[in-house]
């Protein structure tokens, strides 16, 4: 009989345990609109920005405003709901090939699902995505995004 009453109680612990599990959605502060002050690496060449997220009726707009490298400083790179990526210096803007700043915006507009999730030595979340890892900090803040090809670390984020 306490054999069974024990096997009841390991059953039931199970069942709620499991059942009660918080589900993270790791991704939210990344799919939710945010401004936050970048630096980091694309395609090679470092970088120093900063980052809008906007949601809008139409869709998801990205923008990126350079600070640096000197020669990118004051530009403006923006991908629209549609795809489409332009370029602005002042008031000249220019459509732009998505083969160059399209890791760029990988970075602000993962994609897929979270395939592993593990706290580092550092109390960071580390959280893999279908070639995409981000960083958080203990609070949940985004701290580094890495692609094959390009690498940001947030030095401000605001959510909005």
């Amino acid at each position: 009989m306490k054999k069974l009453c024990l096997l009841f109680c390991i059953l039931l612990s199970v069942a709620f345990s499991s059942g009660c599990t918080p589900h993270t959605d790791y991704l939210a502060p990344l799919r939710g609109d945010f401004e936050a002050d970048v630096s980091g690496e694309v395609n090679g060449v470092a970088f120093s920005a900063l980052c809008l997220r906007e949601t809008t009726s139409e869709g998801v707009t990205v923008t990126v405003t350079f600070y640096a490298p000197a020669t990118l400083a004051d530009t403006v790179a923006k991908k629209a709901p549609d795809g489409a990526i332009s370029l602005s210096v002042g008031e000249l803007t220019v459509s732009a090939p998505s083969e160059g700043l399209s890791p760029l915006f990988d970075l602000f507009l993962p994609t897929g699902e979270v395939t592993d999730a593990v706290i580092d030595e550092n109390g960071h979340t580390q959280v893999q995505c279908n070639g995409f890892t981000l960083t958080l900090l203990p609070d949940g803040t985004p701290y580094l995004l890495q692609t094959p090809a390009a690498t940001a670390t947030v030095i401000r984020f605001t959510p909005k």
